[in-house]
């Protein structure tokens, strides 16, 4: 990610990171669904858009969300919405918020028509006629600040030449129409897709992958994908969440990459080396299981660390201990730059608290109970969907006993060096 993207993102997380969160006490999700008209020549979308809101994700009688600054809304409005308001939240990005009044106790309902245009220079999601890639980078449907996961039913207009890839289900509405939809099979923090009307593709076991690049080598990057697949499916120990393939798609784009459940983006490929792509891969296909926690709280350490150290652990089986300790030690000259504990962090961790802090304290942590004790608390705090360190420490009480807890503790508060 470029500079000017990552002070972007960076003010974003703290413009996040000041506003009040609710609390979301109920199992009720909200729903979006939405018919989008696809116009690649115009590198824009339109978009009628309906939004269904559990009333306990309100803000007393307000609902909040980020939304596309570029976006052209031609219609906001509710059955029970008072009032909305409009700020700047940064570059491209603004700050909605809705008021309502006399509404009911379970669901508040939004509905918008607006049309978005992602600019050409734009680092991640692209509308051309060569590629389209739509994701919570250009926030090009409202993202509630609670961030909370979601389901969605999105139509789409977009000629049929064009393939459809996501990690959820695409289908198409009759022979006669262009028209397809793509529904959630599990809830969703963002709604992404690519598509292309040339594909170069191979399918394995667990994963197929997809390119436009006819130079890219689909059999080595295969291989990679299965191995790290395989080797999750070994440790996480739960066979039905391998049923569903992963998607892997090789983006043009020079920037960043990305994971969904079910749906991983690469980029950059050229160059990289095998044990960088491995570790990658792996990191990013166990989000399937670490992305429960609040992406904006503390406890987003639970999403990327586990999900880190998991990948480390593959790269230890696959590539040897001499290589896991080339990591290790890269991740403590890293950490050096940022004497900060895990638990200093009032809010979201930083990228290097989370990349490389908490995964030196999961090392050490695995060093103390043992290989097999920590595989066996990481499979038990999937099952258990653990998502916050006091409910992971409860679990840590309870498996390992009172010596592993309070030793998961001094290393939270960096007592490792």
């Amino acid at each position: 990610m470029n500079l000017i993207a990552k002070a972007l993102a960076s003010f974003i997380l703290l413009f996040l990171s000041i506003l009040p969160r609710p609390s979301i006490a109920s199992d009720l999700k909200p729903f979006y669904e939405l018919h989008v008209s696809i116009k690649p020549e115009a590198g824009s979308a339109d978009v009628a858009l309906k939004l269904d809101v559990p009333v306990n994700l309100l803000m007393g009688d307000s609902l909040s969300f980020l939304f596309s600054a570029d976006a052209q809304v031609a219609q906001l409005n509710g059955d029970h919405l008072s009032s909305y308001n409009k700020e700047e939240a940064g570059p491209g990005l603004s700050f909605y918020t809705l008021k309502f009044k006399d509404f009911p106790m379970d669901i508040v309902s939004i509905s918008m028509k607006y049309t978005v245009t992602i600019p050409a220079d734009h680092q991640v999601n692209r509308i051309t006629k060569d590629w389209i890639e739509l994701n919570i980078d250009s926030f090009w449907h409202p993202v509630l600040t609670s961030f909370s996961r979601f389901h969605y039913q999105l139509t789409t207009d977009l000629d049929k030449s064009y393939r459809i890839l996501t990690g959820d289900d695409v289908k198409s509405i009759g022979k006669r129409t262009k028209q397809r939809v793509i529904e959630s099979v599990i809830p969703r923090i963002d709604i992404s897709f690519s598509a292309s009307k040339h594909f170069y593709s191979i399918e394995g076991n667990y994963s197929s992958i997809y390119t436009t690049n006819s130079f890219t080598n689909l059999d080595s990057l295969l291989m990679f994908s299965e191995r790290a697949i395989s080797f999750l499916k070994g440790y996480i120990k739960r066979p039905d969440d391998f049923k569903q393939e992963r998607i892997v798609v090789e983006s043009p784009r020079k920037e960043v990459g990305y994971a969904r459940e079910n749906y991983v983006v690469l980029s950059k490929l050229n160059g990289m080396d095998s044990v960088y792509l491995s570790r990658f891969l792996a990191h990013e296909f166990a989000h399937f299981w670490f992305s429960t926690a609040n992406s904006q709280s503390q406890d987003h350490w639970l999403n990327e660390s586990f999900a880190e150290f998991v990948s480390m652990i593959f790269v230890r089986e696959a590539y040897g201990e001499a290589v896991y300790e080339a990591d290790l030690q890269n991740k403590l000259q890293r950490v050096k730059g940022d004497p900060r504990s895990l638990d200093s962090f009032r809010g979201r961790p930083s990228h290097l608290a989370m990349y490389f802090t908490g995964p030196l304290i999961l090392h050490y942590f695995e060093e103390f109970v043992g290989k097999e004790q920590f595989q066996m608390l990481i499979q038990e705090m999937i099952n258990q969907r653990i998502s916050t360190t006091e409910n992971l420490l409860v679990l840590v009480r309870e498996q390992l006993g009172t010596a592993a807890e309070e030793k998961l503790i001094q290393l939270r508060a960096r007592e490792f060096e």
